[in-house]
């Protein structure tokens, strides 16, 4: 067998650091904010709260100063978006292939990004199933370092303290580890903490109405606020949606991937998350997913182990990383 590898990196690269992006319902629903082409880091700027009107006053001193101000509840806050580099590899043996079709040579010119039918069947099958763990780690990681700052702070519920005990660390802090570290770094920035209970068919609705009930009024004035939920919770809301007394609360349309379910008239989406959670979301919300597809950072590689060795690697080399803005809004059942 005759094999001729390939290397993608920088712009090349993005068509399959896209691909794996996209391969998933969070980018299919554009449920997370997309920063995209951050090449080091970016700083992301909040303005929330309000400027109050009050009495005219025609002679301001500087002593009314603090009087004026105080009736005022605006605020700004700044998070810092630094993609972390990762990796996704795997290896096959030329006597896995030899077993296969793909032991003749194949002429050049396969659609899209393979050079032969191996490579662009083993990118078409890989690709989607990157995506899914991709999405993953969005919502689930957490680094050594914010394991050990929740752990030592007294700001974190019992709950929220045992799960992240319980995780490996990994190269960057996902959405729900974001939303509990932010209490941490700010008191004032401390999410709405709901503590959570086994969901099933029986209480679900009682569930969620504690989730709605925090949910900022400003936000659901909006009609900005998306619930965030496990994927096992699409099958007990599809089955509670049955009984009467679910219909008025849980409105259930279409099946699969094209679902759409609302808890008075609040979206609810299915993501891999270990962790209910709701506020500003979508495209232009408050959860947010740091990358650069551009960057020379990302790369995709098909090619030999080494110059003596009949192995051979698949490699994909990415960015990621995520923050919450607002986060005293935000609510997250844990």
């Amino acid at each position: 067998m005759v094999y001729s590898p390939i290397f993608y990196q920088g712009d090349v690269a993005q068509e399959i650091h896209s691909a794996v992006i996209a391969s998933n319902r969070t980018s299919t629903r554009k449920l997370l904010r997309l920063e995209d082409d951050i090449k080091y880091q970016r700083v992301l700027t909040s303005i929330s709260g309000e400027l109050a009107w009050q009495e005219y006053k025609e002679q301001i001193r500087e002593a009314d100063i603090p009087g004026l101000a105080a009736v005022n509840n605006w605020k700004m806050g700044d998070r810092l978006l630094t993609p972390a580099r990762l990796m996704a590899f795997d290896n096959i043996t030329l006597s896995q292939l030899l077993k296969t079709r793909y032991a003749a040579d194949m002429a050049a010119g396969a659609v899209n990004i393979g050079s032969t039918p191996f490579e662009n069947q083993a990118t078409g099958h890989l690709v989607p199933r990157l995506g899914k763990s991709y999405e993953k780690l969005l919502y689930t990681s957490i680094t050594a370092a914010t394991k050990a700052s929740i752990a030592a702070s007294n700001v974190p519920t019992a709950s929220q303290k045992a799960w992240a005990a319980a995780q490996t660390p990994f190269l960057f802090d996902g959405i729900v580890a974001n939303l509990i570290k932010a209490g941490i770094e700010n008191p004032d920035d401390t999410v709405k903490a709901v503590t959570s209970t086994t969901v099933t068919g029986s209480n679900v609705g009682a569930e969620y109405a504690k989730i709605y009930a925090q949910i900022d009024e400003e936000e659901l004035e909006d009609g900005s606020v998306v619930i965030y939920s496990p994927l096992a919770d699409m099958k007990t809301i599809t089955a509670a949606n049955q009984l009467k007394e679910f219909k008025d609360t849980f409105q259930v349309i279409g099946t699969g991937k094209d679902m759409t379910v609302t808890y008075n008239n609040v979206p609810v989406e299915f993501v891999p998350t270990p962790a209910r959670f709701a506020g500003y979301g979508g495209e232009t919300g408050d959860f947010v997913h740091g990358t650069d597809l551009t960057s020379d950072l990302t790369s995709f590689k098909l090619d030999k182990v080494n110059a003596m060795s009949e192995d051979l690697f698949f490699k994909l080399v990415a960015t990621a990383c995520t923050t919450t803005l607002d986060t005293y809004k935000k609510v997250l059942y844990l």
